[in-house]
């Protein structure tokens, strides 16, 4: 088995996040289950997660969308 990605998240990000975790404890458990894709098949290769490619977006601007349901 791989070692597991490192992921990092923008200080853009955290800020929003601790906004909406304040108001609802499922996103919590929503980011530690994305943590744990992110960690262990970034670029879905095996393609055993909803991680999609979006097209027509510019290099580090979110190329990547999990489908998670609600969020």
């Amino acid at each position: 088995m791989t070692s597991p990605f490192t992921v990092y998240t923008t200080a853009h990000f955290d800020r929003d996040f601790r906004k909406l975790a304040r108001q609802g404890g499922e996103l919590v458990g929503a980011f530690e289950h994305v943590l744990a894709i992110l960690q262990a098949d970034p670029f879905n290769r095996t393609r055993v997660h909803p991680v999609r490619k979006l097209e027509d977006v510019p290099p580090g601007e979110g190329q990547y969308r999990i489908r998670l349901g609600r969020f």
